[in-house]
This record gives C-alpha cells, sequence and structure tokens, in this order.
C-alpha cells in the first residue's frame, strides 16, 4: 500500500507559519462550468507542485508525473505514440471537475481508521479535526495576546478571522489562555513542528469537557492502546498517507493536494498497521458514529469479523456515516474483513498501464495488487493499490457530503444516498480488447476482463468524482436500495428450506419523490442483461418516512425449491473451460429503482446487488451449517465435552465466544463460555491496566444501549488446547485472546485456579514532554513492534520433567512464557526471542505469532521449543529468523536460552506488517530420519520448507541451503505436473501457512506437506498488465531422494506425483489436516482456501468422493476430523471467515488412517508428528500405496474442468515448461513484492 514521501520536519519547520500565507494560485479552484480545455491550463491547477505534470521544474501540460487519478483529462500524446485506447478521454476520476462545484467543507469529517498519524506530517496538520469542546480550557489568543473572535461553539478560537477553527489559530500568536495563565503553544511531542499532537500533549487535563466518555479527545483517538494519542508510533505510515489521499492541505505549495483539501480528518487509530483487529475497529467506527464523522475512511485488513463491527457499520449506516472499505491487494476474489459486511462501499483499484500518463495506453488497467468479487461496486484510481483507492474515494465522498452542505439539502446526505451518487454516477468500464475475439485489438493477455455492463473485475465502473458532485448540485438524489438478506455469499439449500427465501432490505426516495423498480435474479456473479429474470415489481409509490421494507417486511421473495444452478456448464450441457469453479453455484439478485422527481426534474436510478449461492450437499449433517455471525479464523477441536461418548465440537469465534456443539448443531449446556470484555469497556468500569480509560462514563453508543457492551469481548483467533494441568484426572480447555488473556478452564466452563491470565500492557513510548514509564514496562516504538497479545495457540507439554502438563505461550511483547498448571511461570521463563547475529544491525525486535512446537532434540527429557519470530533482519527486512528455545530457557548452563546453532536465518519476504513479516508460519516438529529424534520443519514467506537437525550448519549464504539439513526439499514439479494455465516456469513457493507432516504413501516415513502458490504469482503483483499464477499444496516424498534438479549441489527430496495440485486462493494461517476420509487407507491433504473449497487430495492429486466441499466463503481454520454422531465415520468440520460452521460426513473412519488429524497435529497443540492423537484405534495401512496407479485426470474424472481445478495427476507433463532454479525464483518474487510494497507503503 503505497505511501507519499512527506517533508522532513526540520523543513517544515521553518515553512509551518509562512504557509498560512502562502501564495494560492487565483485560478484555483476552477471557475464553474470550466471547460476540459480550461481544466487542462495550470492557471487554474492548485499550487501543489505534486499535481500537474512538469517540465523543467515547472506547471507544463506537456511536462512528465502528475497526479493522473485526479484529472479528467489526458495530457498530449508524444508524437507518433499510437497504443492507447481512443475512446477514452479522461486519465482519472474527475475530481477537478468537482472542484468546479466544491473543494469541501470543514462540516465534513473524514475519520482515517488505520495505524495512526505522523504528526508532522506537514500537509495534514492543518486539516485535522480539532475538538473544541475539549479545548475549552485552552484558548488560543490572537497576535495582541487578547481574546479570540468566533461564534457559537467556535466563540474565542477563530483568530485568523476565517471562520474556522484548526491549528492556523494557535499559530497566530503560539500563546494560549488556560486555567493556570497564559503559556506557550511549543513544539511538546519533539517532532521539529507544532502540530495537533503538541495540543495533546500539552493540555489534556484529564477531564473529559464533551462528556462522550473519551476524555481530551482532542484530535482522535488511538484505540489500539487506548489512550488520547493517535500517533504512529512506529512510524509505519500508513494511517498518514491515507489521509493525505482524501484531506490532504490544497493549493498551499507543499506537496500533494487531497480530493477534499476542505474537509477534515479524524485519525482513529486501530493497529500498528493496515492489520488490525476488528474489535479495535468497531470501537472506532461507533466513535466516529457518535461524534458527526460523515466518512469512515478505511484501507484495512481485518484479521476477523464480528458481529460487534457488524452492528457498528450498521450504527453507523443509521447515523448517515458512509463507510469506504477496501478489497484488499492481492489479486484474489477472498473476502476480505471488514469490508464484506453489509453497510459498507468496497473499493478496489485500476491503474495505468504505463509510468507516464501521456505514454499510457489505457487507465482502465485492472490493478494486481487489488482484489476482484460480486461485492465490490466500485473502482478507484490509483497507483497504490486497494488503499490508495480508499482514500481517494474518501475523498470523493467527503466532496460528495460537502456539496449537500452547501446546498443545505434537508435532511442530510444519508449513507444510502452517497453510495448510490457515488455507483450511478461511474465511468462503465468496458474494454471489448479484453473479451470481444472479433475486436482487431482483442488481447486477454494485456487485459483483465470487462463487460459493457457490471463486471466482477471492474464494478460499476471508475468512480467520477464531478459526476456525483454534479447530481447533488442538480437535486438529482437517487433513492437508496439497500440489501441485508440472505447474507452476501450465504449458500442456500433447496432441499432444505421450506418456503420462498425471503428477499429483504430497504428502499427510500426523498419526500415528494415517487419511485418504482423490479427485483430481479441470474446466475452467475456477473450477468448479461439478457440473463435476467424478474421475481416481482415494485409499483409506484411516493417517498418520505423510514422506507419501504424498514418494518421487516421481505420486498420480494426467491423461489428455490426446483432451482438448479451449474454455472461450469454451457446450455448444452456440456463443461465450459472458461468457467470459474469458484461461481459455479453463484446467482446475483438484483433490485433496481428509478426515481421521478416533481415538477418534470428528471430521473434517478438506484441499483443493489447481492451474490448468493444454490447448491445442495446431502453429505451435510443435519443443523449445519450454522449461521454464527462472528468470523471463525481459529480451528475447531473435535472432543467429547459432555461425557456421552460422544465427540462435540469445541469451536471459538472472533466474538470472543468458544461454543460447544453437539452432532446435531445444538449447543451443549452451561456453554458458550464468553471471554472479558474488551480495554475500555468494563461494564463496572474497572479497567485491568492504568494505561486505560473507561469509555462507559459518558454520553455515547455504548451508554445509550445502541452498542451492546456484551458484544465488545476479546477476540479468539487460535485453536483451544486440551489436556489435564491441574492433574485431577479430567481434561481442561486452554485457550489465549487476540488482546492478551489466557484462560484456563474446566469442561463445565469454570476456571481452573490461578487462571485467567493477562499478559503484560505495551503502551506506546512517549515523547517529549509526555510522561516517562515505570521501569520494566515495554513499549512500542519505531525498533520495537511490540504489543500486549497473542495470535499463537497455547501448546500443552511437560516442561520440567514432574508428569504435568505446562502451558507454554508465544505473545506479541516478544517472549514465550511458560506456566505451570497453577498459572506460575517456570524458572528459566519467559524467554525473549530476540534475534543475535552477523544481520542483527538491521533487526527489528517484534512480535512472536508462531505457535510453538514442541519436542525432546537433546535427549534429556526436557522439550526444545521451536518457534519464528516477526523480527525481520537484514537485506531490507526479507530475512526472517527461527528459534529453538532450550526447554530449560534462560536457566540453561551457558546463559543463552538457544540451543547451540539457532536461531537459524532464512529468506523470508517482508509482505505484510504482522501476518506477512519475519518468519510467521509455525514450524513442525517430526523424524523424517527414522534416528528417533525429531527435526524441526519450517519455512519462511516464498520458500520452500527446510528440516532441520538439532545443531544445524549455516548456509554459505542466506536463502541457500543448510549443509547439514536432514532433507532439502526440491521445489520443482517439473514432469509431475501440467500447469492448467501454461505458466512458465515451474517452482512451488511456500506462502503465508504453515507446513504439515503425514505418512501420504504409508511406507513408514513421515512426508512433508506444505501450502503456497506457483513463483509467477510474482509477475502477478508487481506487473500492469495481466499474469496468470496459481494457488497450491505441494507434497514431498520422503523416500524420494535423488540428485537435486533446482540447480543446488547434492541431493534432494522431491515431490509426490499428484504434487503440487491446484487450489482455489490462497490458504492464509491455514495448516493442512492428514487423515484418510475416502476409506481406502491412504491419508488425503484436507485443506481450505480463500475460494471457497474444503479440498481432500491423497499424494496421487486424486480427490476423496464427495468432495471437495463448497462453502461459498474464505476457510482459515484447519478442518478437523473425528466422528460426531457415533457411526465410526469420520466427520469434516470447518468454520468461515464470513460467520458460518460446517460439518460433513465423509467415508473416512474414526479407526482409519489418521496422521495429523487436527489444527498444528494433536488437542495439545504440540506441533509434534510423535505426540499421541486422540484416536486409540487409528491404524497405518496394510501396504505402501503403488504410485504407479495413479490415474491421468480422464481415467478418474471424464469431465475434470466440470469440478475444481484439481490437479496434478500423475504422468502428465509441463507443456514446455522452463526450470527455473529455486534461487531463481524467489529473487523473481522478492523483486516483484519489493516493488508492490513500495506501491503499498
Amino acid at each position: 500500500m503505497r505511501r507519499r514521501l512527506l517533508l522532513a520536519p526540520a523543513l517544515f519547520a521553518l515553512v509551518a507559519f509562512a504557509s498560512a500565507t502562502q501564495d494560492a494560485r487565483a485560478g484555483w479552484p476552477p471557475p464553474p462550468g470550466a471547460t476540459t480545455e480550461q481544466l487542462k491550463d495550470p492557471a487554474n491547477w492548485p499550487t501543489d507542485p505534486d499535481y500537474g505534470p512538469k517540465k523543467d521544474g515547472k506547471p507544463d501540460i506537456n511536462g512528465t508525473g502528475g497526479d493522473w487519478v485526479k484529472w479528467s483529462w489526458i495530457p498530449p500524446r508524444p508524437a507518433g505514440f499510437t497504443n492507447f485506447r481512443k475512446s477514452e478521454t479522461a486519465s482519472g476520476m474527475s475530481a477537478d471537475v468537482a472542484w468546479t462545484y466544491t473543494v469541501g467543507d470543514p462540516r465534513t469529517k473524514i475519520a482515517v481508521l488505520d495505524s495512526g498519524i505522523k504528526w508532522d506530517a506537514s500537509d495534514l496538520v492543518h486539516t485535522a479535526a480539532l475538538n473544541e469542546k475539549e479545548l475549552v480550557n485552552a484558548k488560543p489568543l490572537d497576535k495582541d495576546g487578547k481574546p479570540c473572535g468566533g461564534e457559537g461553539d467556535l466563540a474565542g478560537f477563530d483568530c485568523n478571522g476565517d471562520g474556522l477553527f484548526d491549528l492556523y489559530d494557535y499559530e497566530v500568536s503560539k500563546k494560549v489562555q488556560t486555567k493556570a495563565g497564559v503559556v506557550d503553544f511549543k513544539d511538546a511531542n519533539a517532532n521539529s513542528i507544532l502540530d495537533p499532537g503538541d495540543l495533546i500533549v500539552l493540555f489534556s487535563d484529564k477531564v473529559d469537557d464533551d462528556g462522550n466518555g473519551f476524555t481530551d479527545d482532542i484530535c482522535g483517538w488511538d484505540f489500539l492502546k487506548d489512550d488520547n494519542d493517535a500517533y504512529d508510533d512506529t512510524r509505519y505510515g500508513h494511517g498518514t498517507g491515507e489521509a493525505h489521499d482524501s484531506t490532504a492541505e490544497g493549493n498551499n505549495g507543499q506537496g500533494g493536494i487531497g480530493f477534499c483539501p476542505k474537509c477534515r480528518h479524524i485519525p482513529l487509530r486501530v493497529g500498528d498497521s493496515f492489520i488490525v483487529d476488528v474489535q479495535d475497529y468497531a470501537q472506532a467506527v461507533t466513535y466516529a458514529a457518535d461524534n458527526g464523522v460523515k466518512v469512515v475512511q478505511e484501507a484495512l485488513g481485518s484479521v476477523n469479523q464480528s458481529n460487534l463491527s457488524r452492528a457498528a457499520m450498521d450504527l453507523a449506516w443509521k447515523k448517515g456515516v458512509v463507510i469506504i472499505a477496501s478489497a484488499a491487494d492481492e489479486n484474489s476474489r477472498h473476502h476480505n474483513m471488514p469490508a464484506t459486511a453489509n453497510h459498507t462501499l468496497i473499493v478496489h483499484a485500476i491503474q495505468k498501464d504505463r509510468g507516464e500518463p501521456a505514454q499510457s495506453g489505457t487507465f482502465f488497467a485492472f490493478h494486481p495488487c487489488s482484489n476482484f468479487g460480486g461485492q465490490i461496486p466500485l473502482s478507484a484510481s490509483g497507483s497504490g493499490c486497494a488503499s490508495e483507492a480508499t482514500g481517494n474515494l474518501s475523498g470523493i465522498a467527503g466532496l460528495v457530503y460537502s456539496m449537500g452542505f452547501q446546498k443545505k439539502l434537508t435532511p442530510e446526505l444519508s449513507a444510502g444516498e452517497v453510495e448510490q451518487l457515488l455507483k450511478m454516477s461511474a465511468d462503465l468500464i468496458d474494454v471489448p480488447e479484453s473479451y470481444d475475439e472479433s475486436h482487431p485489438d482483442y488481447d486477454p493477455t494485456r487485459y483483465y476482463p470487462s463487460k459493457p455492463t457490471f463486471s466482477q473485475r471492474f464494478g460499476y465502473g471508475r468512480v467520477n468524482a464531478g459526476g456525483a458532485v454534479k447530481m447533488v448540485a442538480e437535486g438529482k438524489i437517487p433513492p437508496v436500495v439497500d440489501l441485508v438478506s440472505p447474507q452476501l455469499f450465504e449458500v442456500v439449500y433447496p432441499q432444505r428450506v421450506t418456503g420462498d427465501v425471503p428477499i429483504k432490505g430497504v428502499i427510500k426516495a426523498r419526500a415528494g419523490v415517487t419511485f418504482e423498480g423490479t427485483i430481479q435474479w441470474a446466475p452467475g456473479v456477473e450477468p448479461d442483461e439478457s440473463q435476467w429474470q424478474t421475481v416481482s415489481t415494485i409499483p409506484a409509490q411516493t417517498g418520505g418516512g423510514d422506507g419501504l421494507g424498514a418494518d421487516g417486511t421481505p420486498l420480494g421473495f426467491l423461489k428455490v425449491k426446483d432451482l438448479k444452478i451449474d454455472n461450469m456448464k454451457k446450455a448444452d450441457g456440456t463443461v465450459d473451460p472458461k468457467a470459474e469453479r469458484e461461481n459455479r453455484y453463484t446467482i446475483t439478485v438484483r433490485v433496481q429503482v428509478t426515481a421521478t422527481y416533481p415538477g418534470g426534474a428528471g430521473t434517478a436510478k438506484g441499483e443493489a446487488r447481492r451474490p448468493i449461492y444454490i447448491h445442495d450437499d446431502p453429505t451435510l449433517l443435519p443443523g449445519f451449517p450454522k449461521f454464527l455471525g462472528a468470523s471463525g479464523e481459529a480451528s475447531p477441536r473435535l472432543v467429547d465435552i459432555d461425557g456421552d461418548g460422544k465427540r462435540d465440537i469445541l469451536y471459538p469465534t472472533s466474538d470472543g465466544v468458544l461454543h460447544a456443539f453437539r452432532a446435531d448443531g445444538s449447543e451443549l449446556p452451561g456453554w458458550p463460555f464468553r471471554t472479558r470484555n474488551i480495554d475500555g469497556l468494563q461494564p463496572d468500569k474497572k479497567e485491568a491496566s492504568a494505561f486505560v480509560q473507561n469509555y462507559l462514563g459518558g454520553t455515547n453508543s455504548w451508554t445509550s444501549g445502541a452498542m451492546s457492551v456484551d458484544l465488545a469481548r476479546e477476540t479468539l483467533m487460535s485453536a483451544p488446547a486440551i489436556g489435564d494441568i491441574d492433574g485431577d484426572g479430567k481434561d481442561d480447555i486452554l485457550f489465549g485472546t487476540w488482546p492478551g488473556t489466557i484462560y484456563a478452564i474446566h469442561k463445565d466452563g469454570t476456571a481452573v485456579a490461578g487462571w485467567p491470565k493477562r499478559l503484560p500492557d505495551v503502551p506506546s513510548c512517549p515523547r517529549g514532554d509526555q510522561p516517562k514509564l515505570p521501569d520494566g514496562v515495554a513499549c512500542m516504538d519505531t525498533a520495537h513492534g511490540l504489543a500486549r497479545g497473542a495470535f499463537a495457540g497455547v501448546t500443552l507439554v511437560d516442561m520440567n520433567k514432574d508428569k504435568k502438563l505446562d502451558v507454554v505461550v508465544a505473545a506479541f511483547d516478544g517472549h514465550v512464557y511458560v506456566f505451570d498448571g497453577a498459572g506460575k511461570d517456570l524458572p528459566g521463563f519467559p524467554v525473549l526471542v530476540d534475534y543475535v547475529g552477523p544481520l542483527e544491525r538491521e533487526k527489528r525486535v517484534s512480535r512472536v505469532v508462531t505457535t510453538p512446537a514442541v519436542g525432546d532434540m537433546t535427549g534429556d527429557g526436557i522439550p526444545e521449543i521451536a518457534v519464528g519470530s516477526n523480527e525481520y533482519i537484514g537485506n531490507g527486512g526479507n530475512v526472517g529468523a527461527f528459534f529453538l528455545i532450550d526447554g530449560r530457557g534462560t536457566a540453561t548452563p551457558g546463559g543463552s536460552p538457544f540451543v547451540e546453532g539457532w536461531p537459524v536465518s532464512v529468506g523470508s519476504f517482508k509482505l505484510f506488517p504482522l501476518v506477512g513479516e519475519g518468519i510467521v508460519s509455525a514450524g513442525m516438529m517430526a523424524d523424517v530420519n527414522g534416528d528417533g529424534v525429531p527435526e524441526v520443519i519450517f519455512h519462511g514467506t516464498g520458500a520452500a520448507p527446510v528440516v532441520l537437525p538439532l545443531h544445524p550448519q549455516k548456509p554459505a549464504v542466506v536463502g541457500g541451503n543448510f549443509p547439514n539439513a536432514v532433507a532439502t526439499l526440491d521445489p520443482q514439479f517439473g514432469e509431475n505436473f501440467e500447469s492448467q494455465k501454461n505458466l512458465p516456469g515451474n517452482n512451488f513457493i511456500a506462502v503465508f501457512s504453515q507446513p504439515s507432516v503425514g505418512d501420504l504413501n504409508q511406507d513408514g516415513k513421515p512426508d512433508v506437506i506444505a501450502l503456497g502458490a506457483s513463483f509467477t504469482l510474482a509477475l502477478s503483483l508487481s506487473s500492469s498488465e495481466r499474469q496468470e499464477y496459481e494457488q497450491q499444496v505441494a507434497f514431498w516424498n520422503s523416500a524420494d531422494v535423488r540428485d537435486c534438479s533446482s540447480g543446488a549441489s547434492g541431493k534432494c527430496t522431491f515431490m509426490f506425483p499428484g504434487s503440487p495440485t491446484i487450489t482455489e486462493d490462497y490458504t492464509f494461517f491455514h495448516n493442512a489436516t492428514v487423515a484418510d476420509v475416502s476409506g481406502d487407507d491412504y491419508p488425503e491433504t484436507i485443506l481450505g482456501t480463500g475460494g471457497y473449497y474444503v479440498r481432500a487430495v491423497d499424494a496421487c492429486g486424486r480427490e476423496a468422493p464427495g468432495f471437495p466441499k463448497f462453502t461459498g466463503q474464505w476457510i482459515i481454520p484447519s478442518p478437523a476430523v473425528g466422528d460426531l454422531d457415533g457411526d465410526g465415520k469420520l466427520e469434516v468440520v470447518t468454520g468461515t471467515r464470513d460467520g458460518w460452521l460446517y460439518a460433513w460426513r465423509t467415508e473416512g473412519r474414526e479407526d482409519g488412517v489418521l496422521e495429523w488429524p487436527t489444527h498444528h497435529h494433536d488437542n495439545q497443540n504440540t506441533g509434534n508428528y510423535a505426540t499421541p492423537i486422540d484416536f486409540p484405534k487409528a491404524h497405518k495401512a496394510a501396504k505402501e500405496l503403488d504410485l504407479a496407479t495413479c490415474k491421468k485426470p480422464d481415467a478418474v474424472n471424464p469431465t475434470p474442468a466440470a469440478e475444481p481445478e484439481a490437479s496434478g495427476f500423475c504422468g502428465c507433463r509441463v507443456p514446455g515448461g522452463s526450470t527455473t532454479t529455486a534461487g531463481g525464483a524467489l529473487a523473481a518474487l522478492g523483486l516483484a513484492l519489493a516493488v508492490a510494497r513500495r506501491r503499498r507503503s
């Protein structure tokens, strides 16, 4: 997510005051009715140097560079340049046209929910919204030291006489009247400039002057650290860049200009990057809705989605706040959170296809650093992925609201009206060259496919700021069309429904306006106009009131009982080779409404679409799937909770709720268990930390009941561990929350003595005049990416030979803790996981997010602990460190807690903050070479797994092979595999996931499994043109050891014939399970993907009968297997990020072959292949799988294209495939992702 460079603080110190009188170009804003030629004239450009092209350092239409995303024109083409689309007339989103109507209004507040703000960002200090009610006792004085003017709430604040209140008023005299007397407005946060952060340091008086529950919210709030300073303490910069996109000050001779330069931004910090906990996001949305914000700008990827966040977004909608949400950045269809929900306006990016605007062939190029799908209605121009698109659209939404203020609309514009204005005014992106084979310039390799109507790659089209603002100026406010049910991407099962499916939502038009419409459906995610079938019509009626459907009455009904959908088949029943398996069962519901204005003033249209699925699956257990609303990232466990001899489903959700379901879907008595309330919302107002204030003392949606405090729980993100820690002979259940509370409960939900435990607080490090922290308190800053919390699962193992299970926890504060059953620290722990080595000079101490793997590698009876760290080191941060901690910790003789030879450093690309930096893939342990001692198995991001002994020898270069590695896994798949997309190269890379181990061919040797992609992923993420790649699952045959084919010397372990197998999407955080679900005694690798399916493939690449299983949603939890209903056969259980829990029957048996049956191998979460599993009757196959019997696709499935692209089958060849070395593949990926990352951050 790209961000612009900012002025250095020292430079701004020289110009901060002068900027108040900076020469402004008289021709800006452009005059009403300005023509395209006038808008191209530099005389009508703002003075911001980054806005227009420049030649010899001066604005010139024939120059180079410039902020093309804002223009309604295209610079003159160079002589002789003809390779461009003649039908395109605008490079960007016509902000210059919008500015002829409005340049924004200070009443339009845009809340930027992100990583916080760099207070020294020069173009933002004056557009920050100051809360005058919290500064009532800190009013600025005029140049004569006297009280300033102003009216109403601004009385005494307007020192420069512009009728506004902002930092300019404090800069007039730099003197402030307080209760204690006159004080200087000074650089209190020590960043060399005067900024709103100084006001926070100087004038926070611990009094909630405005009574909203947020004491001293002078300029925003930090919901990550729960304090009143939204400063970006790690200086990640993403939030600052977002604020620049939407609200950077304009016409001031500095940097660039925001889309809404007169709007005001409020920094609301919800993370230290764009990766966040949705509970913090929900609090920020609620704050925004309560405090007069009009636009919520969120270019985020939350690790979860909760009912709290859904409620907050509904609240914002009701209060007229539009939420502009990022589609995410992975060229994928998976459903980014928190965006994929009701009442958000999701946007992704399009770009120019060449460096210079004048030499670009198109400005409608889909940005591969951006997602797509039926839930995304708009495309916004930008070079910086979906993040920039979000910032740009947020500024445009600000212009729309501002025009409404200027028109004095009553009532004010609603969120639904703003959404419709932006959608209905968009420029359709119809590029026939991408789909029309008869077009003379047809080139599907250059263009991503569009359509002459709504398309999943481009939605309704490119945002047109001028068009949207003009509609407001002319009073053409479209009707609101708000669909809320069925849920987005819900699967409707025709054989289970008892009647027609209600379509619910609200249709609303302004008073005096007549509207009518139709409800339709069509197969697919982007149907042709000819495919729509009318469900019902909406008769003409007059607007006003709450709207049609506001009372819950359905707008219409969809008949599905006899509906059968298979979009992979043509009308004649043959398979369509171009069809997408992810959308095999998709239909789209569409509601179109036309409003007619009185007095012959014309019409305006409103529209909403909703993709859902029609599918039947007889293998689903009765009572499933269950809609829980809260996402499931944590993996389920299948254990007997109530002692009836049958396994139950123990399932944690992001709501902070741990469910216990029977096989019929009913909840066990006494369940679910709920975690504590999140910091700031303790109902008794007694917070557990001195660094946190309680928000329930003021007037806000929490205290009014508009938001449920009961929903505000610490989220659960990791699988629970099961084992007896208190010695009573009964299993206990242990789990941690993302914010950092570790629970141990009995099966009746009561707490084990000594639990729960709260991990240490990690506040922001103080700056300037801020109070110092107590000794021993860790803090977050640029050198310490630390926080309170845990993503890693709890691990149970006996760490001191007392024959009792101890509790191992890896935490966000960079430590690995070990507690005994009573919650007390074991001697030698915690251990700080901190790299020491030749790359130390480039390190950044950071979180540990990997679940520890444990096993005795030294033979002393005390397990070692294997973990990776987010700490990125060396080579631009593209190296990560993996650690093996001696089981005695800091009590280890010799002083170092790490085993000799550790940590080891490996290539690991820094792709994303938190979930994609350093080593984020949990390691595993298994005795791969049969010597009776486990080895450590792990991988960096963008590499194949490594298998290392107790004392590894360092490679000659970082990323090279370890000389004494127990196994070097060859990344090439050469003769084993036929790429379905004829991709160049044949290398596998592991990304965003965790390895597993299982004896796939039943030869007695454990085999390694990894999830990732073809290395051509690198080309896709970096190219401006269309590039294909494949997500894959790879598995290596431990018995197949030969000379390496990848250019490396020595011996390598090669893949099985069925490896890699193509999957549908990324497998973020996923750990595949391994069990026989086909009943043939040979285990399948079972995994879920972001592309909606649960797959089960064996060593030959053959899919198990009844698989794949379709969910229609993004799957992160590891599928768990076990017999739930007592019939002796295995069920498979997993959840989705959209809030559904699934359970299916299979042909596998409880006494069958089970190799890795649950997340991290076993219920104790050890990640050790040797740990006994909870399947006492499991067995091994009678004979080894004969790989020569693997069949080609046409022998297994006569119409393989009709099934999800399953396929690496034995006997297939790469058609002319090149042989790229592992080093070459990694270098290509590294280069591509470095380019993409520069655009993102």
